[in-house]
């Protein structure tokens, strides 16, 4: 377990690290924000399963997936807004639409038909009982997270999305699922 915790641990330092070099030797304030991400979600990440793992209480490892959560979500808001800022220090104020492509209108059509998918897909991983098909539930619903993010001109958020939550969480569901059903099964042949 103490290995387990160290390594987490040493991950989201490495993580934190390289971002932090990755910030200083970007010369576009732009390029900058794209690594900002990666500690706010990975490192957030490493450091809640460690806590996760490492505390006997569950409350500490809790409230650390409280805060993960909290900071992967407005890591996005954040540098999306950071962005439009500097955009409009730069530019005086934000680009109006294009009108040959639909303008405001179609993209609104677009966010409120993601929305409500994000909303149905949200229902579909929250009514699935079994947790197998729940993983996949909760892959469909990383992906059209995605899907908004991209449409609210966040790609780099939409990315780690993809990586997060349309990958990541899916496996490990899959992996713990798996887990649970040999320790299942080597308590059944103990009892033989």
């Amino acid at each position: 377990m103490k290995i387990a915790v160290d390594i987490l641990l040493a991950l989201a330092v490495v993580v934190a690290l390289l971002s932090a070099i990755g910030v200083a030797a970007m010369r576009d304030p732009y390029q900058r924000l794209h690594f900002i991400a990666p500690p706010a979600s990975l490192s957030a990440l490493f450091v809640t399963a460690a806590i996760l793992i490492g505390e006997k209480q569950k409350q500490a490892g809790g409230k650390a997936a409280l805060v993960a959560f909290l900071l992967y979500f407005m890591n996005a808001i954040v540098t999306h807004a950071t962005a439009r800022a500097h955009f409009v220090r730069e530019k005086g104020t934000w680009p109006p639409p294009d009108p040959d492509r639909g303008g405001p209108r179609m993209m609104g059509a677009f966010q409120v038909g993601v929305f409500l998918l994000v909303a149905v897909s949200a229902l579909g991983v929250v009514r699935t009982k079994d947790p197998l098909a729940q993983s996949v539930a909760v892959s469909f619903y990383g992906l059209v997270l995605a899907l908004m993010f991209f449409l609210h001109q966040a790609p780099d958020v939409a990315l780690s999305q993809i990586v997060v939550g349309a990958v990541a969480l899916p496996l490990m569901i899959v992996l713990a699922l798996s887990r649970i059903h040999s320790q299942d099964e080597e308590e059944k042949e103990e009892r033989k």
